[in-house]
């Protein structure tokens, strides 16, 4: 549902710029197709973060929302109430996808799809949602050769009309994204501890995404899950809080998947201001990361010592098309008195046709130094957090250590 998001967003946004339309304008179809192709990851084919078996191919379902502008005598928002007057009727018209490969071209049948679920954004009717789904593995070469690179064409045909609308996009090379970890004891072992930011103002280095070609906007943010408990009712809630680093523009090589790794390095400082900021302080409740467990510390090699862990953390990565960044671009204020056209690469029609490359690192653990020093840091020792030293401490969910 996450690229379904992406769809609502674009198609919002444009038809809100549609509402200025000339109403006494010469009647003309115009077909809008929306698609956001999305090429998972490396290690994890749909990129949620678990190697399970959706990572078998094809691993992600592929949508394609088509609409169409309108013309009327009653206002842009009233007519979008009426399903008809932004769909068009399924059984009128052709809908398909081509893999181009060098001099190949195969066809792609689409599934239609309905659906209710659709956010309820005050313009644009919740019932008779419907769009179009493919699920073919997508590829960013023919055969793994990279001199024969292939591109996805969504086509709309109206028999009826004769209209014919078209967009073609180039995959993202599927993202491939590391974290710095140190120990193991799971996928993606413990965290590298954040320290208390009065001690040590060393930045925590490690986060890193290789380029991928065709990647132009490489964005990032780090989730903290927590739980909640009233000190009063007990009642616990599962919550979290998301830190968005700030947005990462590729070079022309990087775009062209050579150069440098992305790197996403912080401070100690900015994480706890982050929790500080983001966390609300509350006298009657009492916190604690989400998934707290004991080790033992027994392993193959040999005991060490047990330790407490917290598998709190959430790391998603995600990379933007060149398209999708222009079309993003043109959303942002001018500075002019008049606004600019938004970007669209369809050909005899409107709207985008892009891809993204997803990846999201989850359960990873968290420390208990790194706990400990949320809980007594100046900036978020309010936030009341409890501390863990063993397994008692897991049954009574930690002590005070204030």
């Amino acid at each position: 549902m996450k690229r379904l998001i992406y769809l609502f967003f674009i198609s919002i946004t444009f038809y809100n710029c549609e509402n200025e339309i000339d109403i006494n304008s010469e009647w003309e179809e115009i077909p809008v197709l929306y698609a956001i192709l999305d090429s998972g990851a490396e290690d994890d084919c749909n990129g949620n973060g678990t190697l399970d078996q959706d990572d078998n191919l094809p691993c992600n379902d592929q949508y394609i929302r088509i609409q169409k502008s309108f013309l009327g005598e009653y206002p842009a928002d009233q007519m979008a109430q009426e399903s008809d007057s932004i769909y068009y009727s399924p059984t009128d018209v052709l809908v398909w996808v081509e893999e181009i490969c060098s001099n190949n071209t195969d066809t792609i049948s689409v599934e239609l799809i309905s659906s209710d679920e659709k956010p309820d954004d005050g313009y644009f009717t919740s019932e008779d949602h419907h769009y179009y789904k493919f699920s073919n593995q997508l590829r960013l070469y023919e055969n793994g050769n990279s001199s024969n690179k292939c591109e996805y064409k969504v086509v709309f045909l109206n028999p009826m009309s004769g209209k014919k609308t078209s967009g073609k996009v180039k995959i993202i090379e599927p993202i491939d994204a590391s974290i710095p970890t140190s120990l193991g004891g799971s996928r993606f072992g413990v965290f590298k501890e954040i320290p208390n930011h009065e001690v040590s103002q060393q930045e925590i280095r490690g986060l890193k995404i290789d380029v991928s070609e065709n990647g132009k906007l490489y964005k990032f943010f780090l989730r903290f899950n927590y739980i909640e408990v009233d000190v009063n009712t007990g009642e616990e809630k599962s919550l979290y809080v998301d830190w968005n680093f700030s947005p990462i523009t590729a070079t022309e090589s990087q775009y062209n998947g050579d150069g440098n790794r992305i790197e996403l390095n912080f401070r100690p400082f900015d994480f706890f201001s982050f929790l500080a900021s983001s966390i609300p302080e509350k006298d009657n409740v009492y916190r604690y990361p989400k998934g707290v467990y004991f080790d033992s510390g027994i392993t193959p090699y040999g005991q060490i010592d047990p330790a407490v862990y917290f598998p709190c953390l959430e790391f998603h990565f995600e990379v933007l098309d060149l398209d999708l960044f222009n079309y993003l671009n043109s959303q942002l204020p001018s500075g002019l008195t008049q606004s600019r056209p938004l970007y669209s690469n369809i050909d005899n029609g409107f709207g985008l046709i892009a891809s993204v490359s997803k990846q999201s690192i989850v359960d990873v653990k968290m420390s208990r130094t790194t706990n400990n020093n949320i809980a007594t840091n100046i900036l978020t020792k309010k936030l009341n957090f409890r501390c863990f030293d063993g397994l008692n401490d897991i049954i009574n969910l930690g002590y005070d250590c204030q």
